[in-house]
């Protein structure tokens, strides 16, 4: 499992700038990104390299967020592998939430992030195929 950080903001421009350069300005890594449009509201769920961190300026910025747990799944980066994820979990009547994905030119791996509606089941569904799950992005 991945701790996750997801932080409420305005949508108004500048806003994720103000984001991104209150961690960058502070040494914190942003791992993986996503930004959802939500009307007034965006929403930006993020992975860090120090969450810890991370939450205590968001606390002194008066920052609105919350932290989760998340599924990292590190997978082969070809076509059908997100297809047999989504499947295995499909066939083992785990619902996704939402996700995200990125490629790893490290690992030359691909990276999915999954909500799901019962992680531990997801990771005995994943591990039992041989997918592995990551502990830290």
């Amino acid at each position: 499992m991945v701790e996750q950080i997801s932080v409420f903001l305005d949508n108004r421009p500048g806003r994720l700038a103000e984001l991104c350069n209150l961690m960058g300005n502070n040494g914190i890594d942003i791992r993986a990104l996503q930004l959802v449009e939500a009307g007034e509201f965006g929403l930006v769920r993020m992975i860090t390299d120090n969450n810890s961190k991370a939450i205590d300026l968001l606390k002194n910025s008066k920052m609105s967020f919350r932290k989760g747990e998340v599924l990292g799944v590190l997978m082969e980066d070809k076509p059908g592998t997100m297809g047999l994820i989504a499947s295995l979990l499909g066939n083992a009547s785990i619902n996704i939430e939402y996700a995200y994905a990125f490629v790893s030119k490290i690992e030359k791996k691909a990276i999915l992030i999954l909500k799901v509606s019962d992680i531990k089941k997801s990771i005995d569904v994943l591990k039992s195929n041989k997918i592995d799950i990551l502990e830290k992005i």
